[in-house]
């Protein structure tokens, strides 16, 4: 017996060993893919030899954590740069995957997969997997960041609130800072969002991608209430601090457009697409076509988008409501808009984005009664948005126009 009990714990361990084994060898780490001409290509130098580093590093040390966690942050970063995220990011998760089956609890591997997560708009994984990675480290100000936007994508608008003033306390910033100002635009405070995201201007590293990113949100604020001037500054400041930043070409885009220039927009729109792949630059594009009457140009576009959410889809994005208020506001396949719409409402049920994709796809299939329902949720914050209004406004039209036959 003693001898059998022997044989079957080494079968185990060679088993477990096995799994290992299998695990590393079925990694292989992602190529760098060359950036687009112009897209901060002396960054991008420093990339290749911190890529060229990780990946000696794994061959001569496989089972070193430290060598998959920085290859991920590669690979992360260079999603968020060039916009190639069905490539990069399933790249960064199958390297944190290895990274987390030698060190299950490693806190860094928790953190940046959550944040991959976000990203894949895959939120109730990422909510789960920061709060376990919580209790690891115990109360971390960038751990609160992520579990704050989990919280606001599932409709948990309390606890992202909570989230919020938790990094407040332990360390306020440009991460603070932006996000409180997105949850004070969500309850309709316009004012104190600016005001919060000016202060996440001021926290910022100028020349990051950070600092850009939030110089543009401040300039979208502005944009979305038509100071579009004020807009414009933040847009330029953007681009002098980061050459060519494809965000603030687009937001630069946008506000030109809403001026009534919309040639002049769309060429920019094309210079941002030319830097970066970004559904929401053809987007843009789309909506400018559609406000011309251009609807073969739409088609266009929606044809690429599709093509674009199908490749971001198979790679894990989740992106149903996306494509639900891209059909709807085009006014295109108002069937598939229904459900993708009701896809995103099984999986999100109590976020806004949700419920007002869900309205406006019902809204599209002649739906009133139900697409008022769920547009009276999606308004219960108070959010000032023009296509909340917009779509309010249609609802009621509809609504007249049936009482009046």
């Amino acid at each position: 017996m003693k001898t059998v009990h022997v044989l079957l714990v080494c079968v185990v361990l060679f088993a477990s060993n096995c799994t290992k084994i299998t695990l590393l060898t079925r990694y292989k780490p992602a190529e760098l893919k060359e950036r687009r001409a112009g897209l901060y290509l002396k960054e991008f130098e420093k990339q290749k030899e911190i890529y060229n580093t990780a990946v000696q590093s794994i061959t001569l040390h496989p089972d070193s954590v430290t060598n998959y966690l920085t290859l991920a942050k590669v690979f992360i970063k260079e999603a968020k740069v060039t916009g190639e995220h069905p490539y990069y990011y399933p790249a960064a998760l199958a390297t944190l995957d290895v990274a987390l089956d030698k060190d299950e609890k490693n806190p860094e591997a928790m953190m940046l997969k959550t944040s991959v997560l976000l990203s894949l708009h895959q939120f109730a994984e990422a909510k789960s997997l920061a709060q376990s990675c919580l209790q690891v480290c115990g109360p971390n100000s960038q751990l609160y960041g992520m579990l704050c936007d989990a919280n606001v994508e599932l409709g948990n608008y309390t606890d992202a609130i909570q989230c919020v003033d938790m990094m407040m306390n332990i360390r306020p910033g440009l991460d603070a800072y932006s996000r409180a100002s997105y949850l004070r635009e969500l309850h309709g405070d316009v004012n104190g969002a600016i005001d919060a995201m000016q202060l996440a201007t001021k926290a910022g590293l100028p020349g990051t991608e950070d600092a850009a990113w939030t110089r543009v949100t401040l300039g979208n604020i502005y944009c979305k209430q038509q100071r579009f001037h004020d807009a414009k500054v933040q847009y330029m400041l953007a681009l002098q601090e980061r050459n060519n930043y494809p965000f603030a070409l687009a937001g630069l885009a946008q506000c030109i457009g809403k001026e009534g220039n919309p040639t002049l927009a769309l060429s920019i729109l094309d210079s941002a697409l030319q830097t970066m792949p970004e559904l929401s630059f053809l987007e843009k594009k789309a909506e400018i076509e559609f406000e011309q009457g251009n609807l073969l140009k739409v088609n266009e576009y929606v044809h690429q988008m599709d093509s674009m959410m199908e490749e971001d889809a198979n790679a894990g994005h989740k992106n149903d409501a996306e494509r639900a208020l891209i059909y709807c506001k085009l006014n295109v396949n108002p069937k598939q808009a229904l459900d993708f719409a009701t896809k995103e409402i099984a999986y999100r049920p109590n976020n806004i984005t949700a419920q007002f994709a869900m309205a406006f796809a019902l809204y599209r299939n002649n739906n009133i009664s139900e697409s008022r329902t769920y547009l009276s949720k999606a308004m219960r914050l108070n959010k000032q948005d023009k296509d909340f209004m917009s779509l309010c406004s249609m609802i009621n039209s509809s609504q007249n126009l049936s009482s009046t036959k």
